[in-house]
């Protein structure tokens, strides 16, 4: 009688060795790979809110724009910018907008020749307590006139620091930066309005009727047609994490035609 003996043998040390490194490289890469889509996932994200953020506050400037009401003596919209050592920083927009409802949306101004009352004045700006939002600013109790530019400065300085004033958050994304010369200088929400006036005042009041850039060529000898544009810039962050966010740049325009009379 014969017998067959059955051996059976294990991994050696070396293969040991060498299946645990493989298995060690494949972990590592699934975990690079997980880092990744969650990195990717989280810039998207961050991105994709930002750009959400941007598109409700310029859309919000925007209109208010269009629904701004001007005179040749009392134009739609103006920016008021502030001086940090030799740094200007034009971060206030102001726009003459008639109070509109769903009952008026046709509303007309109090003084249609001007000036606005303050509850007919929309502020756009940074929060002056958190410049990483974007405000959107009115005064709808508030029937006083601004009798001049000085007094509407003053009006506009106290109504950004008023507690009974209406405010809408447009963003919390906004950037923020100090200017690096001024010694203490607090952080300034990273906006910017330009307001143009076509043909400028002074264009017209100089200038022979006939030979005014009016806007589109469109003018003859009883009015001729004129345009306030504004134009911004503001710049969001992509998420609220100090360690990957990037500064995004988002760009808004828009205008209001009146006709002026010689």
């Amino acid at each position: 009688m014969s017998h067959t003996t059955s051996t059976r043998r294990g991994f050696t040390l070396p293969e040991l060795m060498m299946s645990m490194a493989i298995m060690g490289m494949i972990v590592a890469s699934l975990m690079a790979m997980g880092d990744a889509v969650y990195v990717s996932s989280e810039y998207s994200l961050g991105r994709s809110h930002a750009s959400e953020q941007s598109r409700i506050a310029v859309s919000r400037i925007e209109r208010a724009v269009h629904e701004a009401y001007t005179t040749p003596s009392f134009p739609s919209a103006g920016v008021m910018s502030t001086m940090v050592g030799s740094w200007r920083f034009p971060d206030t927009l102001i726009v003459w907008r008639p109070r509109v409802t769903p009952s008026t949306p046709d509303a007309e101004p109090f003084n249609a020749d001007g000036p606005p009352r303050m509850n007919e004045i929309v502020v756009f700006c940074p929060n002056p307590d958190d410049p990483s939002e974007l405000l959107e600013i009115t005064a709808a109790d508030d029937n006083t006139t601004a009798l001049n530019v000085a007094t509407l400065a003053t009006s506009i300085a106290a109504l950004k620091e008023s507690d009974d004033a209406d405010r809408v958050v447009l963003s919390d994304l906004l950037c923020t930066g100090t200017v690096s010369e001024v010694a203490d200088s607090r952080a300034r929400g990273r906006v910017r309005f330009e307001v143009v006036q076509r043909p400028s005042s002074s264009e017209i009041a100089s200038t022979d009727w006939d030979d005014v850039a009016w806007v589109q060529g469109v003018a003859s000898d009883q009015f001729g047609l004129a345009q306030i544009w504004v134009r911004f810039e503001l710049q969001l962050w992509s998420t609220d994490s100090e360690d990957s966010r990037e500064a995004l740049p988002f760009f808004g325009s828009a205008a209001v035609y009146y006709k002026v009379e010689p």
